[in-house]
């Protein structure tokens, strides 16, 4: 079984490579680029565990580029309407991925837990795992 980390993030990469192929995003500094980027970063962040670093590798980026964009993530929402729309685009199709993924996760480990002993992984443990997975 792998990490959920590990899994969230397979999941944002490929996510982001899907942003970058249909919106065309290169590695310029042009403002429209930078917008995605830094929306990205912040949903992210919000969305799963991951750590910066890992959020930095996704984008081909380091972790300072990350914490950036949270640093400015609350002005740029407020006053930027192109921000908004990018970042609540992200933020929604990227949250529901991740929980997506966390639901097809708890319902293997369940399946898993009731052939090897039913009466070893109760309903507890399962409840337990499946909230660690939400958190």
């Amino acid at each position: 079984m792998t990490h959920p980390t590990f899994d969230q993030e397979m999941l944002a990469r490929n996510y982001w490579e899907t942003i970058e192929h249909s919106h065309n995003i290169g590695k310029s500094r042009d403002r429209r680029n930078v917008l995605y980027r830094h929306a990205f970063s912040v949903a992210c962040r919000e969305v799963s565990q991951l750590p910066l670093a890992s959020i930095g590798k996704i984008l081909k980026k380091d972790h300072a580029t990350v914490i950036h964009a949270i640093k400015n993530h609350e002005s740029n929402y407020r006053f930027d309407n192109q921000y908004r729309s990018i970042y609540t685009e992200i933020h929604t199709c990227l949250g529901d991925i991740i929980s997506q993924n966390a639901e097809e996760v708890y319902e293997i480990v369940k399946n898993k837990a009731l052939k090897i002993d039913p009466d070893i992984f109760t309903d507890h443990m399962l409840v337990m795992y499946k909230q660690k997975i939400e958190n």
